[in-house]
């Protein structure tokens, strides 16, 4: 969705009784569309929650995927009668790869969407796959979510993109660290294992750039409004955040950074 629809989508979307999550004055709420991508509206009652997006990732993940292109080849399903828009086929398994890796491949389910959209579209055109994934900078993000789907689930997919995924020596070992954690799971404390993901999110990208962004934007980025900080501040003093949020990221990341750092030289 365009992010100029969204003050309409989000009208019907509330005249069926759904509410935000959070009350956000204008100013929060301009601060929060400029760093997020989604807005999450929610049906009390039922339990049922609708997220309108405008992007298809945070801004600190540094995923910038050409809205209007993928628009133009979306296709349409019939879903309880209707025909709703969906994204191309190719489009979708890109975009399945990089959600999952950015949640770190936490549901088995993630892995399961990848691996039967691969069984459900033999025709698939892996050629365009590899291709719009290396122009958007997520190649080895989709050989990630690959790997893990062929390992785990045996999806089928051709010898050559097999033969490319092994080539890129980093794919073995993040999909060894999701496979580890996803049924291992970890009785880390919540700051390493936020900690974990900075790491394993900066570790799925080639690109030093995309690295630096991922690094610069989540430490400049104002904080989630679930989100715990340091400082409860009022609006008019909102900025400092700025100032506060890289040092108690600093705090509170820095030292496991610093020992996966010493773990990996020993």
């Amino acid at each position: 969705m365009r992010e100029s629809d969204l003050a309409r989508a989000r009208a019907v979307i509330e005249s069926a009784n759904y509410r935000p999550n959070q009350a956000l004055s204008p100013r929060e709420e301009r601060a929060y569309r400029k760093a997020e991508c989604a807005l999450q509206l929610q049906d009390a009652k039922r339990g049922l929650v609708v997220e309108l997006h405008w992007r298809f990732s945070e801004r600190n993940a540094s995923v910038n995927f050409p809205l209007s292109e993928i628009l133009q080849r979306a296709g349409t399903v019939s879903l309880a009668g209707m025909d709703i828009r969906t994204l191309a086929v190719e489009d979708l398994l890109i975009y399945l790869c990089v959600h999952g890796a950015k949640h770190y491949w936490e549901r088995l389910e993630w892995i399961s969407s990848v691996a039967e959209l691969i069984r459900r579209n033999p025709q698939l055109d892996w050629a365009a796959v590899r291709a719009r994934a290396r122009s958007w900078r997520v190649e080895r993000l989709l050989f990630l979510g690959l790997q893990l789907a062929g390992s785990l689930l045996d999806a089928p997919m051709p010898v050559d993109i097999r033969s490319r995924i092994e080539a890129d020596h980093h794919v073995a070992s993040l999909a060894h660290a999701v496979i580890q954690r996803l049924f291992a799971g970890s009785d880390a404390p919540h700051y390493q294992n936020r900690a974990a993901r900075y790491l394993f999110l900066l570790k799925t990208r080639e690109s030093y750039a995309d690295k630096l962004r991922i690094l610069l934007f989540s430490a400049i980025k104002p904080p989630h409004p679930d989100a715990k900080e340091w400082l409860d501040l009022p609006p008019q003093l909102g900025f400092l955040q700025h100032i506060f949020r890289p040092i108690r990221l600093l705090s509170e990341y820095g030292r496991v950074a610093w020992r996966s750092y010493i773990g990996t030289r020993q």
